[in-house]
Formats: structure tokens, sequence, C-alpha cells
């Protein structure tokens, strides 16, 4: 009976060391139907584990491809959370909710959460960049899972997907998920060195890792619908019609909210005298037109907040006190109203139609 026993608890360790044991691969149609696959995941060791999903595999008229693992849920009033990147953490306290974690935003490829029943990280290698984290929620019942948006990429799923999992124990948190992932990261690449290492011959580095971040906001234009259906054209320009690309521009007429450059400086000196010594600040809406306003044109620097003079005063008032002074850059983002406004510039769907990303103050 005694050794009976050793049996069953040696089993319940091992089975809880195993970690995730299977998912459910649900790929949508684009007529709607779906198809669900059971795919047992394979044992790389204890607590560790691994799925595949096989680019071939995926249908071409597919919408996307849903990755549920067996123990990603949780109910409403577990302890516990869900956990994604960019600092984002949620506790099982909701009835019914959504959360998209969309791809562009996904900049470490990960999934995690701590359930009563499994603590874990998914590490995601391959279609990283096609891929959204989902927190779906319905009746109190929670589903953590990566979502593959094939109908997005515009060509046939170029690599495979595979989803390593790490499981801990009941008393594991976010710092064992995060030591996972650093692990993880560096097996794949040999060339990542801690930052310990390159603070040996980068002290700037080391400055900017031990310094607390602090945003500075300066100048904007006002945002308001219906901005996401205009397009503008430069001041001082005429209107123009691009009608390979549907574009229809109207005039620029607002300038921008601003806070003068050389406000801050006081600022700045009251943090110091609060004994703020490691702080980096990162001045932004520096750029002509403010923050998100005639990209990717920056020149000349924003008048309405003093202008470049002004700015230069700035930049050198914070470095005389130690801190570091950056700006923030937008470098991804294009708007008609740019004077260096190109549609030959900008990133195109295999159809040829412009890529959008939402809007924002300087229209679409």
């Amino acid at each position: 009976m005694k050794k009976l026993l050793i049996i069953s608890v040696l089993l319940a360790v091992s089975s809880a060391l195993f970690g995730i044991d299977s998912v459910k691969i649900l790929t949508t149609l684009k007529d709607n139907r779906v198809f669900t696959k059971e795919v047992k995941a394979e044992k790389i060791s204890d607590g560790i584990t691994k799925i595949t999903v096989k680019a071939k595999d995926i249908p071409a008229d597919c919408r996307f491809v849903d990755i549920v693992a067996d123990n990603a849920t949780a109910k409403k009033g577990d302890a516990g959370y869900w956990l994604l990147n960019r600092g984002l953490l949620g506790y099982f306290n909701k009835e019914k909710y959504m959360h998209r974690q969309p791809k562009n935003y996904l900049y470490l490829p990960y999934f995690a959460m701590k359930t009563p029943k499994e603590t874990f990280i998914g590490i995601i290698d391959g279609l990283r960049f096609e891929t959204h984290i989902m927190i779906d929620v319905k009746d109190g019942v929670y589903t953590v899972y990566p979502r593959i948006d094939v109908e997005d990429i515009g060509i046939a799923p170029y690599e495979d997907m595979t989803i390593t999992f790490y499981s801990f124990g009941k008393d594991a948190d976010y710092n064992d998920m995060a030591k996972a992932y650093r692990k993880h990261r560096f097996a794949q690449n040999k060339k990542i060195k801690p930052l310990k290492e390159r603070f040996k011959t980068q002290p700037y580095l080391e400055k900017m890792a031990k310094s607390v971040p602090v945003r500075m906001g300066f100048a904007f234009k006002p945002f308001k619908r219906p901005q996401d259906a205009i397009n503008f054209y430069p001041r001082g320009g005429k209107p123009f019609v691009d009608e390979k690309y549907g574009i229809n521009a109207q005039k620029e007429e607002y300038a921008p909210h601003a806070w003068k450059f050389e406000n801050a400086i006081a600022t700045f000196k009251e943090m110091k005298s609060l004994g703020m010594d490691d702080i980096a600040v990162c001045v932004a809406g520096w750029q002509t037109g403010g923050y998100d306003a005639r990209c990717p044109t920056t020149f000349p620097i924003c008048e309405e907040a003093g202008g470049e003079e002004s700015l230069k005063k700035l930049i050198k008032a914070g470095q005389d006190l130690g801190f570091i002074i950056d700006g923030h850059s937008n470098y991804t983002d294009a708007f008609t109203c740019s004077p260096e406004w190109s549609p030959d510039n900008i990133s195109k769907a295999p159809s040829g139609k412009l890529e959008l990303n939402g809007s924002w103050s300087g229209g679409r």
C-alpha cells in the first residue's frame, strides 16, 4: 500500500512537471467554417514541451489559425493572471472580455499564464510577425492563445511556427517566466550578450539601463474625428487627387498646441533638487507640426514650441544636470500632408494597395 502511494505521488509530480500536454488547432476558413485538430505536444524534458504548426498544413483559403493549449484557461475568480509583452497583465475578474495584442506590437513573442492548475510561458518562433495574442473571456472562462492572421499576410504562410511551452511549479511567478524567455533566446542566438557584458565597452548603455525613463511631450495637432477619413495636403500647397491610390487630400489648416521647450528647464531643475539623478528624458512632439503630424518630415523644428534654438537650450540644460536627453522619432509612418509625401515610398500589400496604420494627427 505504501509503495502504491509513493508511485501515485511520483506520477502526480511527473504530470505536473510535464506541463502543456496538447493543443487544439482551430482553422477558420474564409467562408467561416472552422476545423479543429488536436495535436499532442512533443516532450523536450520535464516541464518543457513543443508544438509545431507547419506552413504546408495551413489551407490556402484560410482566414486565421488559433492555437489553444489544453491548460491555457482559467475561470473568473481564480488566483493568478495572464501576462503579455509591453507589461500587460490582467487578473481573472471578468465575466466577458476580449483583448487582442496586435501583431505589430508583439515585440517579445510570448504569452504566459499563472493559474491554480498551470504556470507557463509559451514562446513563439516562426510567423511571429503575423501573429496576434488573444485574451478571450466568455461566461467567466478565460482562454489565452496565439492567432496566426493568415488572411492579412497576402501570400501563403512562408515558414513553420513552433511554440515552446515552459511550465513551472505552483510557487513560480513572472520572474520564472522571464528567466525562461531569456534562456530560450540565448540558446537560439549565441551572438546575444547580457547587458553586464556590453556595459564593459558601452558606458552610455549602462547609464541608460540604470536611468528612469521620463517622456515629455511638447507639441501636437488637434486630434478629432473624422480624422480617420481625412488625408491632408501640405500647408500652402495645392490639393491633389491620386487616382491610382485613391487619395483625395484636404487642406491642413490647424496649428499644433504647444508647450515651450524652455519651460521644461524649470522642471528639470526641480527633478534634480528632489534627488532624481538617473533620468533619461525622451522629448516627444519636437518635429514640425508636433507629434504624429507631418511624418516623415522633421524640419523645421516645431516653431510653436520655440523652434530649434529653444530646443538646443533644453537639451543643454538637461545634459548639464547629468540627464540623458533623446528625441522621440517616428520612422514608420507617412502622411499626405508631408512635403516629402510620395506613394512610391509607402509599404504596399501584394495587391499594390497602400498599407494603412490607423489615423493620427496627420490624418490617415
